[in-house]
This record gives C-alpha cells, sequence and structure tokens, in this order.
C-alpha cells in the first residue's frame, strides 16, 4: 500500500531528483526514509536498554565514562557532542 505526502527538500535535492523518474524518486525516498527510521529506531532501543541499565546498576561513574569515549576516539568512532 501507498500514500502520498508532500514535503519540502532543499533545491540542490530537488534539482538532483528530476535526474530520476518519478517512479524511481518515490522509490530512492521510501528506501531512504526506510533507513533513516531503521536506525532511529535503534538508537531509541539502545536509549532504552541504557535507562534500564542505569535503573538497575545506577549510572556510570564519570572516570568510567571518560574512558569509554577515549576508548572509541582510539577506534575512531567519534560521539557528538550532543549526545550526552
Amino acid at each position: 500500500m501507498t500514500k502520498r505526502r508532500t514535503e519540502i527538500v532543499d533545491d540542490d535535492v530537488a534539482d538532483g531528483a528530476e535526474l530520476l523518474d518519478d517512479e524511481n524518486v518515490s522509490l530512492t525516498v521510501s528506501d531512504a526514509l526506510r533507513e533513516v527510521l531503521a536506525t532511529s529506531r535503534h538508537r531509541a532501543a539502545v536509549v532504552d536498554w541504557l535507562d534500564d541499565l542505569d535503573n538497575e546498576f545506577g549510572s556510570p561513574s564519570e572516570a568510567a565514562v571518560t574512558r569509554a569515549r577515549q576508548m572509541l576516539d582510539e577506534l575512531g568512532v567519534g560521539l557528538a557532542q550532543d549526545a550526552e
């Protein structure tokens, strides 16, 4: 089943979408949104899991958080500053 929606996109996206026919644009947008939604749902599940761990065991110490950030930096995995 499909639904028709109208969304506003940046000019560069609209200009690039003109390279595709209408059906491909719809499929591409649907596929891209599916990926974003899957990522958002996964992140929400991880946050819920971490909240459960905090409730069960307490929040990690500042030293543990600092060490975890160092380990992620060493692996080249940066964390967004606003994710704290």
